[in-house]
């Protein structure tokens, strides 16, 4: 059980970091 909750943690987690970068790259974008 715990492992499964961990590996629902580190989904939720890698899909924030991946929509950050995306939020970062497209405000150097606008910025250009």
């Amino acid at each position: 059980g715990s492992i499964g909750i961990n590996g629902k943690f580190v989904e939720a987690t890698d899909e924030q970091d991946k929509w950050d970068r995306d939020m970062h790259i497209q405000m150097q974008i606008n910025m250009n």
